[in-house]
């Protein structure tokens, strides 16, 4: 976090960090740059403005749709359950990582849904929503699954994290955790990463606005300068 200098308002200092900064940053998708999402829908491509060239695409049926001003004046990207993204995966970390997300799961759905998927089959980051039993919030990582009950976070943007530290996996809901940690050892990746399903196919019904993937190590004042970002960024 930046400083002010002595006289100067705080509130008039802005840190100036951007995902590009982070080390091992792997994925960074952003709808409201229209050089990783184009002012057109439906939407055959989201490039990915990482720099390592990772870009989710989608044929036909299977293009999600562009919402010029889905959250708070900016732009969105939002699949209605019958659409997904797929991108090859990346050697990925499943020691270390941090997997940062804002999204809007939607009500309603029958079974748990996983608006991104980082790591490939059985290896996803995921917001969940069920109705039996009421709904749930957590996240499926590598065959870890975890839920945490709570009704106010299905149709509400958050910001989501999840990461491991190289024993455990957390999840947190606008910089705050959400239970855990949970020691359980992933899965590695074996199918092509997924936005908007899962190696089966097409699963949520969900809106995203931005996805950043670290791949490696991290710091926690490295993720909490993402979440704050991302949080001011989309206004929440």
């Amino acid at each position: 976090m930046t400083f002010a200098p002595a006289g100067v308002v705080a509130s008039a200092v802005i840190d100036t960090f951007l995902p590009s900064m982070l080390p091992n940053l792997a994925l960074w998708l952003d709808a409201s740059n229209t050089a990783s999402l184009p002012a057109t829908t439906p939407v055959p491509t989201w490039s990915d403005v990482s720099g390592k060239g990772f870009h989710y695409t989608a044929a036909g049926a299977l293009q999600p749709t562009r919402e010029a001003t889905g959250l708070n004046g900016k732009p969105c990207v939002r699949f209605d359950g019958t659409q997904m993204m797929t991108r090859n995966a990346f050697v990925a970390h499943v020691d270390s990582f941090l997997m940062c997300a804002v999204v809007r799961t939607d009500a309603g759905q029958p079974t748990t849904i996983r608006p991104w998927g980082a790591l490939g089959d059985n290896s996803h980051v995921a917001a969940a929503q069920q109705t039996e039993g009421g709904p749930y919030y957590g996240w499926v990582f590598g065959g870890i699954a975890w839920i945490y009950a709570d009704n106010a976070k299905v149709d509400v943007w958050d910001v989501m994290t999840v990461h491991r530290d190289g024993t455990n996996t957390t999840c947190r809901s606008l910089g705050v955790q959400l239970g855990g940690p949970d020691g359980t050892t992933p899965n590695p990746a074996t199918n092509p990463s997924t936005i908007g399903g899962d190696a089966y196919g097409p699963k949520p019904k969900c809106r995203i606005a931005e996805y950043v993937v670290v791949d490696g190590a991290w710091t926690a004042t490295n993720r909490d300068r993402l979440e704050s970002y991302l949080k001011t960024k989309w206004g929440l």
